[in-house]
This record gives structure tokens, C-alpha cells and sequence, in this order.
């Protein structure tokens, strides 16, 4: 999954379920999946390592974006 795609994919998971506790459900899954699919966890890592400097810039990107929009 790349940058756009998992950037897209969040908002909608945020957008469906507004009112549960993201973090820990994402830190529950990546500890049962390292458990018990440790190839895969190891590859979802792999791949997030490759987009992680992309997703923290696009996320610095709307920060900047919306400040802006503030002091309109």
C-alpha cells in the first residue's frame, strides 16, 4: 500500500468509526500479528519503513496547509 492509498484508507477508518480508541486497537492488532504471523508483521514493517518519511511529510504538509487557513 502506498502513501496516498494508506493516507486515504485512514481517513475513511476514522470517518466509520469515529468514537473508538485507534491507538490501542492498532497496538492490540500489531502485538497479536507479531505473535502470531511474525512474516507478516515483519513485511508490513518492511513496507512501512519504505513510506513512513513520505506519510510524516504529508502529514507535515496539511499541518502547514491548515495553519495557513487559520490566519486567512
Amino acid at each position: 500500500m502506498g502513501t496516498n492509498e494508506y493516507l486515504h484508507r485512514l481517513n475513511e477508518l476514522h470517518e466509520n468509526n469515529p468514537n473508538f480508541n485507534l491507538q490501542e486497537k492498532a497496538l492490540y492488532m500489531a502485538t497479536w500479528l507479531k505473535k502470531e504471523r511474525p512474516t507478516l508483521y515483519s513485511a508490513l514493517e518492511f513496507d512501512f519503513e519504505n513510506i513512513e518519511g513520505e506519510i510524516y511529510a504529508q502529514r507535515e504538509c496539511d499541518s502547514h496547509n491548515a495553519e495557513g487557513l487559520l490566519y486567512e
